[in-house]
């Protein structure tokens, strides 16, 4: 994310990478930015496949289908990364957001205000 993000030139504060059940990651980000969603999941693609091998082995033998970016509605993402934050007696800037669930298929738990795969 780092790296697609440095060279588009845009900030993506909360996102989530979610891995599912149709053979696929989906990239939750929140509704809130304005990005141009085709050359972000393109460049997101690139930059996971230059950085993981296995990704990138998966892709190239159809293992895996190329990766879907789903914009949720504004702030649900936040909300959603929230809940697990921790106790409520701890600063908001000492709470660590996971950006890779264990939860298979949860881009379900959104409704998804747009979408486009890489």
């Amino acid at each position: 994310m780092a790296a697609a993000t440095r060279r588009l030139r845009i900030r993506v504060p909360e996102f989530l990478f979610v891995p599912c059940s149709d053979r696929r990651y989906r990239v939750l980000v929140d509704g809130r930015i304005q990005i141009d969603l085709p050359a972000f999941a393109a460049e997101l693609e690139r930059q996971l496949r230059a950085a993981a091998t296995g990704y990138d082995f998966e892709r190239e033998d159809a293992l895996l289908q190329p990766l879907e970016l789903v914009v949720t509605r504004p702030n649900a993402l936040r909300a959603y990364l929230n809940e697990g934050g921790g106790p409520a007696a701890l600063p908001n800037a000492q709470i660590k957001h996971a950006h890779l669930t264990r939860e298979f298929d949860a881009h379900t738990r959104f409704a998804a205000m747009d979408t486009h795969a890489a």
